[in-house]
C-alpha cells in the first residue's frame, strides 16, 4: 500500500520569533509509520518533528516531508493529496485551531492600537492582545474538497472526559470529516489506551502499546473489503 502519514503538532506565529503551538510532538504517528515501514508498504511521512525518526533512517529515506506552522502544513496536504496516489492517509498531528489576525495595546482612552508584528515586538508592552480566527480543519477538507477517495483515518483527543462521554463526539467526528476510522483518546488516559471507532458505529478499547498494529490490521481489513469489491 501507498501510505500518508501525518503526525507532530503546527505553530502560528505570532511575530518573526514568537509563536503559539501545544504540548503534542508526534510520537504515536511516528510509531504507526514504523509499523507501515517494517512491513514493506510505500510510506510517505509529514512531520514536525523529524527528530522522533531515528538519524541513520532518516539519512537513507527520501518521503519524508516536514512542516512547522499551520500553512505549511495546509499547503503540503493539499499539494500531496491532489498531486500523488495514496491508499491510505492517516491524519494525525495536532493542527492549530487559530491563527493570529492581529497584535494590539490598549492606549490611555481604553481604544486598541494595533502592533506592527513583522518583526520582533517589543517585551515592554504592558498589554498585549491577540486576535485570533478559526484556521480551516485540514482533515474536513481531505474529501470534501481535495476529493480523496480512499482510506482515511482521523485522530481525535479531548479533555476531562469519560469514556461514555468521548464516543458520541467521535460519532459526529467521523461523519464530519467521512473518515473510515477515527482513533479517540483523552488527555487523562492517552499513555494507557485508545479507542478505534469505525464509522459503521462499531468501536473497541486497544492498550495504547498496541495501538499501532491494532490499526494496521484494521486498515488491512478495509483495504482487502475494498478490493473484493472492486473485483
Amino acid at each position: 500500500m501507498k501510505v500518508l502519514i501525518v503526525t507532530g503538532s503546527t505553530i502560528v506565529p505570532i511575530d518573526r520569533v514568537r509563536c503559539l503551538s501545544n504540548i503534542f510532538r508526534g510520537r504515536t504517528g511516528t510509531e504507526i509509520s514504523y509499523e507501515f515501514l517494517n512491513r514493506k508498504h510505500n510510506v510517505t511521512i509529514l512531520t514536525s518533528n523529524e527528530d522522533l525518526i531515528e538519524r541513520d533512517f532518516l539519512r537513507k529515506y527520501d518521503g519524508l516531508f516536514k512542516f512547522k506552522t499551520y500553512d505549511d502544513l495546509y499547503l503540503q496536504m493539499e499539494y500531496l493529496v491532489k498531486n500523488s496516489y495514496f491508499n491510505v492517509i492517516l491524519f494525525g498531528p495536532a493542527v492549530s485551531d487559530y491563527r493570529v489576525t492581529g497584535t494590539f495595546n490598549r492606549n490611555i482612552y481604553g481604544e486598541f492600537e494595533r502592533i506592527d508584528s513583522s518583526k520582533k515586538m517589543s517585551s515592554k508592552i504592558d498589554d498585549l492582545y491577540l486576535h485570533l480566527e478559526p484556521t480551516l480543519k485540514i482533515i474536513d477538507l481531505i474529501r470534501s474538497e481535495w476529493n480523496y477517495q480512499n482510506i482515511l483515518v482521523k485522530f481525535k483527543l479531548e479533555v476531562g472526559l469519560e469514556d461514555c462521554e468521548l464516543v458520541p463526539i467521535l460519532k459526529h467526528s467521523i461523519k464530519q470529516s467521512k473518515a473510515d476510522i477515527i482513533v479517540g483518546n483523552c488527555l487523562e488516559w492517552m499513555k494507557e489506551k485508545a479507542i478505534i471507532y469505525r464509522k459503521n458505529g462499531k468501536w473497541d478499547y486497544v492498550l495504547r502499546s498496541g495501538l499501532p498494529l491494532a490499526l494496521y490490521n484494521e486498515i488491512v481489513k478495509i483495504d482487502e473489503r475494498r478490493l473484493s469489491n472492486d473485483v
